[in-house]
Formats: structure tokens, C-alpha cells, sequence
């Protein structure tokens, strides 16, 4: 019965029938006092009529809605009907056995007319009272409103129909409760109109009842014009609830109407929604299953592990020919015996627990043999009543290989940066050992020199040793030239057979066009040197070597597994042997610096490490392939030489007997002792020597007014500025001004890639006095 405060619930015939009634009162007002019997007649059969009307549909609507409130109202009108229709039977003339009755007239038809009054607004009160409380009860509204009617019955037997005018001119002081208790019900029943949509009407009612009840407390007679306005207003007052009542019905047909309509759009909605979810789900399930056998993801069912259905992808990662080939195997078959257990474990979480297990990795033993890292998720469902496990996983195998190259990468390349900062302080120490040893040796006695000599050949030892840490950590200098593998593989042959001894026999497989490698040839041969010599250990009791060249092109495929290797042409130098071969933990660790096999004084570790670092630092790459018992193959690709792009080699200077000069020679070395022995050597040689600690102690130098011929400067030093910085400064001071860079590892400032910046003069450290002495004296001339 609720409904929304603003939906309208006074239908417009209502508005008309108040419209009426006050045009009518009006008129019969403005006429005067007459008596109007049959009219009188009419409207007490009209109201007699409408009270039993308004009690049948209230009691209809009651039951209709299940609700108490309409049925109450119902119970007021039916009394009100019993008091108004004794009140008309009474004014017929009946005669027969029906004349007792109209002889009851003056006895009956004055004291029904005021209860009838009254009893309405009684009960209508009531009603709204029980509802504001949430009473269900009808039973008890019904007696009350029986005992009312018949205590009004009886009191108005006794108490009078008209008196004097009085106060107010009041005729009828007995029904002035009436416009009070309507007044009252009108004013509660607005107040809480929300309540009931019935309620609104209700109070349209009342007001109306209350104007009409007011007009008979005036009446002096029972047919005079205020007693017919009386009346009037009281068929008024019914027909506004009546008419409401019409209305209601009419919304509540229309919106049952449209309930239907659109519970049968609904249905007919629904019905389409059936048919093409029938067909979403026909579709779906087709393209399900062109998804699950196009999809890269292997999937697969099982059922207390075995497995039900796989599709194509999980085939090929179990190594099958096929999805059947999969369908009845056991799921714990085809792993890895190390990782059986752990799966049966988790099959029996998601089978006992009914929920997914989070991602695992796990290795496959495939039907191919060949054994797969994968990563798997698996989670339960049920299909038919039976209860399984669908499961999924993807090939992780190369991705795993390559985050291992990754880390073993990043490994090289941490040892390399701890090498190369190692070596650079060994080389400032072996450039004062060297260079002192070189000065003790000319001016000891000749007793003496032996000793000098092998104390210097070991120093040189040592520097060789720095200069492979340096080779690793690829900070050497490489002087890259044209070269021709089969050419060098060739030209070294008899160098390799003496080198190897007659045990072993040698074969050189050459390319028949082989591509020119841009490379530091006298690197190249070292590494070929290194790698025949390790080969020659891994065969003590004799075997073959094989030395290939090749044409290869390495693809974006091979550079996605092997870390650090870009796509391009590359010239393969390749050396196999046929000795012991390597476990993958060993090849693993091969091309670490200082790592050996080896008994303790048959090597340094370093041979690999120095070929690996200058692979890289030329731009290429090394690769080894080895098997325990069938030997190793180590593959050494070098860069590709572009049409044009010869790099020639630089010409070493014209051995000479340690020339000197006079010219002025301004020395920037921050080591102290490094300093100390490259100035005494040069003053030696007759330069004048201007010594600087760091680079802005040799800008103030530049600025004064000394002449300097050539700055010999270290590149790497503190104080915030490079060599190469303080040579660019000094030229613009100078334009003439000669450079000669001077350090124990290479420093981008002035070698890029292992190659030296084009017009840059440098020297290497650790150096011997005749290097020092040649290549002052080559910058100064040049």
C-alpha cells in the first residue's frame, strides 16, 4: 500500500465532485430556508448507498493486499451503512406486514442519523491510530465500532434533535463532536500521509465531512437548505474516497497491465537470452576448444594423475607426437624423480583442500628423453560429479639458461672490474720495479748484473700476468687489423706441432672464403696459442686436435640464450680436442680468472679468463662445448670486418739506443714513486722535468709563463680531472702543445672499445726505460 509522497491520489472527477458540491451549497445557501422533502429522500439513499459501497471495496482491497488498515476502514463504513440504511428504510410507507416499520419512523429516523454521524469519524480515527501503532487485529476495531454504534443508538434516544438557536446561532448542539472529530482525523490522517497511500484520500474526506457537519449544527428542520447542504457535502465526502479508490484500482490496473508487458518482454527477452546463450555456450564451447589446441600454454587434465586431456602445446612439453600420446599416463611419470614428491604433495592440497596451489617450477622428463624446466599451476574443478585437477604450465628451460648466463655475466664482469682496479695499482708498482731494475742493471758490478737481470725478467713475468688480469677485465689496448683466420691458422701450424709434441695429431679445417675478422691479430694468436696448449693438457696419453675456420652467422635466436652477443657475421676460429672433456660445473666456471683444473704450479687459471675478456672487448664472443669422455670444443668468433672499414696497425717506432733531448717535459702522475722514477728517467735522457701531482696543480703550471714542450700526463688520477681533460685544456692554451697519455689499464677518455682515440699518443704501463725513452721522443717529433 505505500507508495511515493508525490504520486497524485486525488483523481480529477474528485476535484470535480468538490467543485460541485461547493457550487450546490452555495446556490442552496444563497436561496434561503425552504424545505426540500424529496431531495432530502435522495441524498439519505445516495449516502446509504455509498457508505455500503465504500465498505465492500475496502474490505475487497483489504483482502486483496493482505493488509489490515483497508478493512478497518471497512468495518467504519459498514456501520455507518446499518445506522443510514435504517435511517432510509424508516421514511418509506410501507404497508402490510412491512406497516410496523414505517410506524417506527419517529421513533428510528431521528436517533440514526446523528450516530451515523459520528461513528465514522470514530472509526476512521481508530483506524488510522491502530496503523500508526502496527496492529494486525480486525476483530477487535469490529467490536469496537459495534459497541459505539450502539451506544450512540442509545444516547441519542434521549437526547435532543433541535433546540433554540444558541451560542453561535447552533441548532443541533448534539453533533457538534461530529466537525470536531473529522477536523481532527483530516489533520492526522495528513500528517501521516506517507504511512498509507490511502491516507491522502482519506483526508479529502474528512475536510469535506468536517464543512458539511458544520453546516447541520444550523439546521432547524429535517429537509431545510442546511440540512440538505449537510447531506450533499457527506455524498461529496464519499465520492472523494470513492473516487480515489476508482483511481487506485485504474493505477494498479495499468501498472499490473504494464508489470505484464514487461514480464513478458522479460520472458520473451529471457527466452532469446536462453537461445543465443544455447548457441554462447555451442560457439564457446568450439572455440574453447580451438583456443586449448591453439594455445602456446601446455594444459592438461588428470584425474588422481593420470591424465584425461592435453592439448598440442603440452604434448610437445612432455616430448610427445601427440595429445594421445599423453591420455592414460600417469602425470608423476613424467617428472623428474627429485620432484615427484613434491608434485604428489601438491596434487593432494588442491585435491583434499578444493583450492589452487601458487605457481611451482619443475623439471619434466620428457617421452623424447630430453629434460625440461617448467613452471606449473594447477587448480580443481568438477565436471559432471567427478572431481579433477586442471593444470598448466609453460617451457621455462631457456629462460632459466639465460638468466644463468645473466648472473654468470654479471659475475665476469664484477671480477673483471676488481681485476682491472688490481692490475692498475700493479702496474704503477711493477713501473718503479721495472724501471729501477732497468737503471740497477748498467750501473751494478758484473757480479752483481745476473741477480738484476732474473729479478727483472720476473718483474716482466709479473706484468705479462697483469697484462692477462688486464686482457680479462678487457681493459688492454687492442690495435684491430684486417685479418685473415686461415692465413694465421696456417702460419702458426709449426709453431702448434712443436708446441705439442709428436703424441698428438693435428688437422686444420679451413673455410674457402673466409671472411676477414677485425681483430688484434697478435691477441689471436695468443688465444690460439692458449687454447691448443689447454688442449694439449687434456690429452696426456695423445689424441687429435682439429683447428677450423668458418663463416658464421650468429642469429637474434642464439643471442637471446648466450648473454652479451649481438646478431651479425661473424669469422669462427674453432679448437677441438679429443681428450678428457669438462663436467658443466667445470664449463660453467671455465672462464673465471685464476680458476684451474689443474695441479697445483701447472697453471695460472688465467688462459681462458684473458681469451674470454678479449673475445668480448673485440666485440665478439666464446663459446665451449664439452662432454666428460669424448673431449671439448672452444669456438672463438670474431667481428666481421665491413667492407672499407680496414683498421691499419699502428707501426712500432724504429728500435733506437734510448734517445734523449733538452726540450721541457711536464710529468702529472699522482702516484709519488711512479713520478719520482719517470722524472729521474727523463732527466737522465737530458729533458728538463716539471713535476705535478695532480691535474690542477698542473693547470697552474700551464698558465705561468714556463715553456713546456710535452705534457706527459697519467689518465686516471684524483683531484677531479682526468688526463684527458687537462690535455684538452692545455691545448687551448697552446695549439702546439704535444701529449703523451700514460696508464696501467684503459680508460674511456681515451680508448673506446679497446681501441685507441685516432692521433692519441700513449703508453702503456709497466714500461722499460727504452719504451719510455722511444715513445717521448716519437711525440715530441711528430
Amino acid at each position: 500500500m505505500n507508495e511515493p509522497a508525490d504520486r497524485p491520489n486525488l483523481p480529477r472527477s474528485a476535484v470535480g465532485a468538490l467543485l460541485a458540491f461547493g457550487l450546490a451549497g452555495g446556490l442552496l445557501l444563497a436561496v434561503g430556508r425552504r424545505d426540500y422533502p424529496d431531495l432530502h429522500t435522495i441524498l439519505d439513499t445516495g449516502m446509504c448507498l455509498l457508505s455500503g459501497v465504500l465498505a465492500l471495496l475496502l474490505w475487497d482491497m483489504g483482502g486483496r493486499i493482505g493488509q489490515a488498515f483497508p478493512r478497518w476502514l471497512a468495518l467504519s463504513f459498514a456501520m455507518t451503512f446499518l445506522l443510514e440504511f435504517v435511517h432510509v428504510v424508516v421514511t418509506v410507507e410501507w404497508f402490510g406486514f412491512l406497516a410496523p416499520i414505517a410506524e417506527a419512523e419517529g421513533f428510528l429516523r431521528p436517533s440514526t442519523w446523528p450516530p451515523a454521524a459520528l461513528v465514522l469519524p470514530i472509526g476512521v480515527g481508530g483506524s488510522i491510530w491502530l496503523l500508526r501503532r502496527g496492529e494486525e487485529s480486525v476483530l477487535k476495531l469490529a467490536m469496537a465500532v459495534v459497541v459505539v454504534g450502539a451506544a450512540l443508538f442509545a444516547a441519542f434516544q434521549w437526547l435532543p434533535t433541535y433546540t433554540p438557536p444558541g451560542p453561535l446561532g447552533i441548532t443541533r448542539p448534539a453533533l457538534i463532536p461530529a466537525p470536531v472529530l473529522w477536523a481532527i482525523v483530516g489533520l492526522a490522517a495528513w500528517r501521516w500521509r506517507a504511512a498509507d497511500r490511502l491516507l491522502r484520500p482519506l483526508a479529502g474526506m474528512a475536510a469535506v465531512l468536517f464543512l458539511a457537519h458544520v453546516s447541520m449544527l444550523y439546521s432547524r428542520a429535517p429537509h431545510d437548505t442546511q440540512a440538505m447542504v449537510a447531506h450533499l457535502g457527506k455524498i461529496v465526502g464519499y465520492l472523494v474516497l470513492l473516487l480515489s479508490l476508482m483511481q487506485m484500482a485504474s493505477l494498479d490496473m495499468l501498472d499490473r497491465i504494464r508489470a505484464e508487458r514487461e514480464l513478458a518482454r522479460a520472458n520473451e527477452d529471457l527466452e532469446r537470452r536462453v537461445r543465443e546463450r544455447t548457441q554462447q555456450l555451442e560457439l564457446s564451447e568450439h572455440r574453447y576448444r580451438n583456443v586449448v589446441e591453439l594455445i602456446q600454454e601446455a594444459i592438461w587434465i588428470h584425474s588422481d594423475g593420470t591424465i584425461l586431456f592435453a592439448n598440442p602445446a603440452a604434448a610437445k612439453l612432455f616430448g610427445a607426437d601427440g595429445p594421445a600420446a599423453l591420455h592414460g599416463r600417469s602425470i608423476f611419470s613424467l617428472l623428474h624423480p627429485d620432484d615427484r614428491e613434491r608434485a604428489i604433495e601438491r596434487t593432494r592440497t588442491v585435491a583434499t583442500e578444493r583450492r589452487p596451489v601458487p605457481v611451482a617450477e619443475m623439471r619434466l622428463v620428457g617421452l623424447d628423453g630430453r629434460t625440461r624446466t617448467a613452471e606449473i599451476h594447477a587448480v580443481p574443478f568438477t565436471q559432471d560429479g567427478q572431481f579433477h585437477i586442471l593444470a598448466a604450465g609453460r617451457d621455462v628451460t631457456g629462460l632459466r639458461e639465460a638468466e644463468g648466463q645473466l648472473r654468470q655475466a654479471q659475475k665476469m664482469e664484477s671480477v673483471g672490474q676488481l681485476t682491472g682496479g688490481v692490475a692498475h695499482d700493479f702496474n704503477n708498482m711493477l713501473t718503479v720495479i721495472i724501471g729501477s731494475l732497468d737503471l740497477a742493471v748498467e750501473r751494478v758490478s758484473p757480479e752483481m748484473r745476473p741477480v738484476i737481470e732474473r729479478s727483472l725478467k720476473a718483474a716482466e713475468r709479473g706484468a705479462g700476468l697483469v697484462a692477462q688480469l688486464l686482457a680479462f677485465s678487457r681493459r688492454q689496448t687492442l690495435i684491430p687489423e684486417s685479418l685473415d683466420c686461415n692465413r694465421l691458422a696456417s702460419g702458426m701450424e709449426d709453431l702448434l706441432r712443436r708446441t705439442l709434441g709428436e703424441d698428438i695429431e693435428i688437422e686444420l679445417k679451413l673455410a674457402r672464403e673466409p671472411w676477414p675478422a677485425l681483430a688484434d691479430k697478435g691477441q689471436v694468436e695468443s688465444a690460439l696459442l692458449n687454447l691448443t696448449i689447454n688442449a694439449r693438457d687434456a690429452m696426456p696419453t695423445g689424441g687429435k686436435l682439429t683447428i677450423e675456420t668458418g663463416n658464421v652467422h650468429l642469429d637474434e635466436d642464439y643471442a637471446a640464450h648466450n648473454a652479451e652477443v649481438k646478431p651479425g657475421d661473424y669469422a669462427m676460429l674453432a679448437v677441438t680436442d679429443t681428450g678428457t672433456g669438462m663436467p658443466p660445473e667445470v664449463v660453467e666456471r671455465a672462464f673465471e680468472p685464476f680458476f684451474t683444473t689443474k695441479g697445483v704450479g701447472k697453471g695460472t687459471g688465467l688462459g681462458l679468463s684473458m681469451i674470454y675478456g678479449f673475445a668480448k672487448q673485440s666485440g665478439g664472443h666464446l663459446k665451449i662445448y664439452s662432454e666428460v669422455g669424448h673431449g671439448t670444443t672452444v669456438r672463438l668468433y670474431l667481428p666481421r670486418q665491413s667492407q672499407g672499414a680496414a683498421a691499419a696497425a699502428t707501426a712500432s717506432p724504429a728500435a733506437a739506443d734510448q734517445p734523449g733531448g733538452g726540450e721541457t717535459i711536464l710529468v702529472v702522475e699522482d702516484d709519488a714513486d711512479v713520478r719520482a722514477f719517470v722524472a729521474g728517467q727523463l732527466r737522465d735522457l737530458g729533458y728538463q722535468v716539471i713535476e705535478a701531482m695532480d691535474g690542477p696543480s698542473a693547470k697552474k703550471i700551464l698558465d705561468s709563463d714556463q715553456s713546456i714542450d710535452l705534457l706527459f700526463t697519467d689518465v686516471v688520477m684524483p683531484g677531479g680531472m682526468t688526463g684527458r681533460q687537462l690535455a684538452e685544456d692545455a691545448m687551448r692554451r697552446g695549439p702546439n702543445l704535444k701529449t703523451l697519455f700514460s696508464s696501467g689499464y684503459t680508460e674511456n677518455s681515451i680508448i673506446h672499445q679497446g681501441k685507441l682515440d685516432p692521433g692519441v699518443n700513449f703508453l702503456p704501463k709497466p714500461f722499460r726505460r727504452q719504451d719510455l725513452a722511444l715513445k717521448v721522443r716519437e711525440a715530441l717529433d711528430a
